[in-house]
């Protein structure tokens, strides 16, 4: 899969940061002036819906350095030269110590307009533990296995961390039984 940039070939940099870079170029407008847009630029990252055999879904209990605890699912950013099926299994492997044979690509989507940067999220069934976490110096993880209906209750809850686009679906799951019966049925066959 092609990466799409939307930030114009005639941008230039105007800041280079561990995460995130600033673009700015001028961009004519429909009375045919001109003005500086920017955009942020960060690294793609995955999100990972780990299934195990038990009709169980991975989730992580964690704290970073300049958090309280919060809930998220394995995941992370796509390093540079990385494919990004490559970085959702090495994700998972180091945040869960799991792994799977199988993996799909479920949805690709943008988080803001005014940022550079595509999040994909696989669906992983049939995790089984291969090891122990290998985590970063800023992590504190632990893994939890849990039932389809408490991973949708995931939603509602202020320090569940993910993607927008899954919250926002996680609701519609547990709103519309159409919706619910398809996510569990993409989820476990």
């Amino acid at each position: 899969m092609k990466k799409r940039t939307r930030i114009p070939k005639t941008a230039r940099r105007v800041f280079k940061g561990v995460i995130f870079d600033i673009y700015q170029w001028q961009q004519k407008l429909f009375d045919g002036s001109y003005t500086t847009f920017d955009m942020i630029k960060r690294p793609d990252t995955v999100e990972i819906i780990a299934t195990t055999p038990a009709k169980k879904i991975l989730v992580l209990e964690q704290y970073q350095p300049h958090t309280k605890l919060f809930y998220s699912l394995p995941g992370g950013k796509v390093d540079p030269g990385e494919n990004i099926q490559a970085a959702a299994l090495r994700e998972l492997r180091e945040e869960t110590g799991c792994v799977s044979k199988k993996i799909k690509l479920w949805k690709v989507f943008t988080e803001y307009s005014t940022m550079d940067w595509n999040i994909y999220i696989f669906i992983v069934p049939g995790c089984h533990k291969s090891g122990f976490l290998i985590l970063d110096a800023g992590e504190k993880i632990r893994v939890k296995a849990v039932a389809f209906e408490e991973f949708l209750k995931l939603a509602e809850k202020d320090n569940f961390w993910c993607s927008r686009y899954l919250t926002k679906y996680l609701f519609m799951a547990r709103l519309n039984p159409k919706i619910k019966k398809e996510f569990y049925k993409l989820l476990f066959s």
